[in-house]
């Protein structure tokens, strides 16, 4: 039981609300513990807490994760931090021009790049695929999954459809109970939702894959 529905698309045919639900989360888990610590505790306090950790786990990083003696000296840990929560402050400035409407989703995707676009993902906030020289981002928050495996993509509502009713266990969530619900094979009612969500979409601006 540990197939799950994985839903990209591309960066404008993201919805409003699929993209105020992405920067939420983003915003709010940009960077995780340290820079949630410099955001309550301030600049010492995280330092300190950061190089007392790499201290305690020097032997964990340098031997077992091949991390070089020379990343491990206070002086660049110091200056990792500082670049580590510099880029947050950063991400977060443009995430929020997203939402005041003075930039696109795919234009704050490029700035906030930390390395060449690779096949899978570019961004610590986000999860991107790269697919036939264009960028798919996870929507995160389905509302539906399929239990069995594919080595395929599906990026056309049709392909999606015939490949859902082969499978044996479905769920979705049901506006109309407010609940996640349960099916052994593809019901009328989920396939029209299916064909609405992917349909409004458009084929070949989604890419849907099970694993």
């Amino acid at each position: 039981m540990s197939t799950w529905t994985w839903t990209f698309i591309k960066p404008e045919n993201l919805s409003k609300k699929q993209i105020e639900k992405l920067l939420e989360y983003a915003i709010k888990n940009c960077g995780g513990v340290y820079y949630s610590n410099y955001k309550k505790h301030g600049w010492d306090y995280e330092l300190k807490h950061w190089l007392d950790m790499h201290k305690e786990n020097y032997d964990y990083f340098v031997h077992e994760c091949g991390v070089p003696e020379s990343q491990m000296t206070e002086e660049y840990l110091t200056k990792e931090l500082k670049e580590k929560i510099d880029r947050c402050e950063t991400n977060i400035k443009y995430y929020n021009m997203i939402l005041e409407g003075k930039m696109t989703f795919r234009e704050m995707l490029e700035k906030t790049k930390e390395n060449d676009i690779t096949n899978y993902g570019y961004n610590h906030d986000f999860y991107v695929i790269k697919r036939k020289k264009d960028i798919y981002v996870n929507i995160k928050f389905e509302w539906w999954r399929n239990q069995k495996d594919s080595p395929c993509e599906f990026n056309t509502v049709d392909s999606l459809i015939e490949e859902v009713k082969t499978s044996k266990w479905l769920s979705y969530y049901d506006d109309e109970i407010k609940e996640w619900t349960d099916r052994s094979e593809l019901t009328e009612k989920l396939e029209n939702k299916l064909r609405e969500f992917y349909g409004n979409i458009g084929d070949n601006n989604f890419i849907v894959h099970f694993a």
